[in-house]
């Protein structure tokens, strides 16, 4: 099973985790599930990216580096939607919001 599914809408990538808990338990499977989106996607056409954390209800710095190589990789604005508020804060205590746009 996919722990990302993504999709692609007007030259804009969307991922959505399909975890509840973003955390070193998933993160191998996650990075190899990227890893393949990675080299599906034709990068050069992609003008932004939105990370639909509508699914996760806890993240720990696995799931924060997990963001972070996902921002490092795309190289391009990369957008947070639908975090709840417990996880935004862990985001934003982590100082995140100088590196993602929080929407």
């Amino acid at each position: 099973m996919n722990l990302i599914k993504y999709y692609i809408q007007n030259n804009i990538l969307v991922i959505e985790f399909n975890v509840n808990s973003f955390d070193l338990s998933c993160i191998s499977k996650c990075n190899q599930n990227f890893e393949n989106i990675y080299k599906e996607i034709n990068i050069d056409k992609i003008i932004k990216t939105i990370i639909d954390l509508n699914n996760i209800k806890y993240i720990d710095f696995a799931g924060i580096g997990m963001l972070l190589k996902i921002k490092k990789q795309l190289n391009m604005e990369v957008y947070i939607k639908n975090a709840t508020s417990n996880v935004l804060n862990v985001l934003k205590s982590a100082s995140l919001d100088s590196m993602f746009i929080f929407d």
